[in-house]
């Protein structure tokens, strides 16, 4: 229905700057997303599908309101190396739902980014706070018993690479350093920690 930020930014030193800014918007009809509960006690019907063993999420709609505060401060160490970090708080307001079910109420990021001559290197480490889902009496059909908290997460992310000139690049990812099994939604366990390597070539037209 309507959104209403504003925010300000701007150096605390030659090398240190912030940015701030805030937002209260009214969301109609929003999307939220609840946990199916299982159809199965742990053994699998030939009957059921892949999608019912509370693995899959049914979408429910609220009108809510939504208060926003965002926060970012970044450091220009050297003229090749910046280090920053920010962080978002939310505070929700709904009209019928218990709870802004699977959006949690704080993000925060702190970040490192490197490059010298030829070389860059990069680091991200998020921090997601908690989130609510539900839990169920027992296997399908049952009654709501109640409200699950997921667990807030931390996951480091590492990537570097090389330019040998300005269309060749060789490069590497490194996701999920610490090896963390957390669950995004639900029963939905993240893969652990993850290795990408590769060349690119930028071809000109």
């Amino acid at each position: 229905r309507y959104n209403f930020f504003g925010g300000f930014n701007g150096k605390l030193s030659s090398n240190m700057s912030y940015n701030i800014k805030a937002s209260y918007r009214d969301e109609e009809n929003k999307a939220l997303f609840i946990r199916n509960n299982a159809k199965s006690d742990g053994t699998k019907p030939a009957d059921l599908l892949g999608f019912e063993f509370g693995n899959s999420f049914s979408v429910v709609y609220d009108d809510i309101k939504r208060l926003s505060i965002f926060a970012e401060l970044t450091i220009d160490l050297s003229r090749n190396l910046v280090f920053g970090a920010n962080g978002q708080f939310n505070s929700f307001t709904l009209t019928h739902q218990l709870e802004a079910w699977n959006s949690p109420k704080m993000t925060a990021e702190i970040f490192g980014n490197y490059k010298v001559e030829k070389w860059y290197a990069g680091a991200n480490l998020f921090v997601v706070g908690e989130r609510k889902d539900l839990v169920y009496t027992s296997i399908f059909p049952s009654a709501i018993s109640g409200i699950q908290t997921l667990a807030s997460y931390v996951d480091l992310n590492l990537n570097g690479g090389y330019h040998f000139n300005d269309t060749f690049t060789a490069f590497i990812k490194l996701n999920n350093v610490f090896n963390s099994e957390y669950q995004r939604f639900s029963n939905f366990t993240v893969q652990g920690f993850q290795v990408l390597g590769g060349l690119s070539y930028k071809f000109d037209f």
